[in-house]
């Protein structure tokens, strides 16, 4: 096995532990919320505000020219889940 191999497998298992022990604080990390802090509603909630901020610059941009797609590069669905609603 490669470097590489061993190094990915080592972060793979690292995430695995992350999304089995503390998912969401593993995905926004507050170290108030640490050790299953997180309110589920409170953290999805944080996504839909990063939404409004987001689309609020992008407006002030002259972007976007329709809301026809979206790219999420987050991670933990909070923007894809809070955005879903405003692509139309």
């Amino acid at each position: 096995m490669t470097q590489f191999n061993l190094r990915l497998r080592s972060q793979q298992q690292q995430w695995n532990h992350l999304a089995a022990t503390d998912p969401f604080y593993a995905i926004l990390t507050d170290q108030q919320k640490r050790h299953g802090g997180w309110d589920p509603q409170e953290f999805f909630a944080t996504g839909r505000a990063q939404i409004i901020d987001a689309m609020r610059i992008a407006k002030e941009l002259g972007y976007p020219k329709s809301r026809l797609t979206a790219l999420d590069f987050g991670c933990g669905r909070r923007p894809s889940y809070a955005g879903a609603n405003r692509l139309v």
